[in-house]
């Protein structure tokens, strides 16, 4: 039997704020500062500790802590060429938090590290044929560092996480919706991701991975199509 005890706990101070150079220019500004604090413990009891980890039950692990500080931003200065077509850029960062591995295998680390993005767009936005067709569409890139990548002890079958090097995604997005009638409404989005390790995993890592290998779970190519049709109901519209 597996005893968990653990604790998370984050406080965060965050603000934007817009400034309008001229009617058709302005800037976001966004900054975001956190703490976070983690703490893990385990007791594990009964036969499977003999079996699984060769030790004597009960199997007491002491208490492991994790103190994080995180600051993000958000720079998006915009442009309106007209009232229904602007051009916009977006520079921000991300941040995962890191944690404590909730395992007692001996070769596994007991905490991993957060990982960290940067991420840069292009795009435009706008609306045409008597704003019945609108449209936003942009470039992308994200560099990403530290990816957390999870991992499982051969010899107990147990889950963990670890660091591994960088990775990038670049890519292209195309969003649309059409007025067709009143009331009826056709959208479609189509998008192009290209997301690859920028450096190989180390030699001594138990993950295999080559610079320029795609990342996981990353489609190349996804795309949406609907069709809604609002109506009043009762008298009332949403």
């Amino acid at each position: 039997m597996n005893t968990p005890v653990s604790t998370y706990a984050e406080s965060a101070l965050f603000t934007d704020l817009t400034y309008h150079f001229t009617d058709r220019f302005d800037i976001q500004l966004g900054g975001r500062s956190s703490w976070l604090k983690q703490s893990y413990a385990q007791t594990d009891t009964g036969a499977y500790v003999g079996l699984a980890l060769m030790a004597e039950s009960p199997l007491v692990t002491p208490k492991s802590f994790a103190n994080e500080n995180a600051f993000t931003y958000l720079v998006t200065p915009r442009l309106k060429l007209s009232d229904d077509l602007m051009l916009y850029a977006r520079l921000a960062s991300g941040y995962r938090a890191g944690g404590i591995n909730q395992t007692i295998a001996p070769d596994t680390p007991r905490v991993f590290g957060p990982d960290e993005t940067q991420n840069y767009e292009l795009g435009v936005k706008g609306r045409a044929l008597d704003r019945r067709v609108s449209f936003d569409a942009s470039v992308y890139r994200i560099d990403w560092k530290d990816i957390q990548i999870a991992l499982a002890d051969p010899a107990s079958g147990q889950g963990y996480f670890v660091n591994g090097n960088r990775g990038k995604s670049e890519g292209m997005e195309l969003s649309m919706e059409v007025v067709l009638a009143e009331g009826l409404h056709i959208g479609s989005w189509v998008a192009w991701n290209d997301a690859v390790l920028s450096t190989a995993m180390p030699a001594n890592s138990t993950a295999y991975g080559a610079a320029g290998s795609r990342l996981p779970y990353s489609s190349r190519w996804s795309a949406n199509a609907s069709l809604d049709y609002r109506f009043p109901v009762l008298g009332v519209t949403g």
